[in-house]
């Protein structure tokens, strides 16, 4: 169709001095055209925004219990002051969590930042030069209850 309309228009003009002009300006027409349609609703599809709705219901992120249950092992060892052994299950925690990484981050990018940004925090307070318990336990307890939040 687009061709047709081209040779129609090319034809009358051939013989002006914008017959260079003609090209370029179809080309721009086509290309504003597919933009307009790739932009707009006209490639809806249904079965894309019932599974968005189905993913919302959903928990953001899933069953969070396995990292839960971690820094609730960190947080006991905190609690008696052992925060050499406090560290070192920590660092399972990491490695779960960065191992999980690409299951749990497409679910819900903002809830997996939040809860990630969360146990940043517990990491940095378990691995200073020389941690201190009660910044530990905020830091551990705030990332369980956020876990519990959005998990399940």
């Amino acid at each position: 169709m687009g061709l047709v309309i081209y040779l129609t228009v090319a034809k009358k003009i051939i013989h002006s001095r914008f017959d260079k002009l003609v090209p370029v300006g179809f080309i721009c027409l086509v290309g504003v055209v597919g933009f307009i349609c790739l932009n707009s609703n006209l490639f809806y599809k249904p079965k894309t925004v019932a599974l968005a709705q189905n993913k919302k219901s959903m928990s953001p992120l899933g069953d969070l219990t396995p990292f839960i249950n971690i820094a609730e092992d960190s947080l006991k060892l905190v609690e008696a002051n052992d925060l050499s052994r406090a560290r070192i299950r920590i660092k399972d925690l990491e490695i779960a969590w960065d191992e999980a990484d690409a299951k749990l981050r497409p679910m819900n990018t903002d809830v997996w930042a939040s809860v990630d940004l969360s146990i940043d925090k517990v990491l940095t307070k378990l691995r200073v030069n020389k941690p201190d318990k009660g910044a530990c336990m905020v830091a551990l307890k705030a990332f369980i209850e956020k876990s519990k939040e959005f998990s399940k």
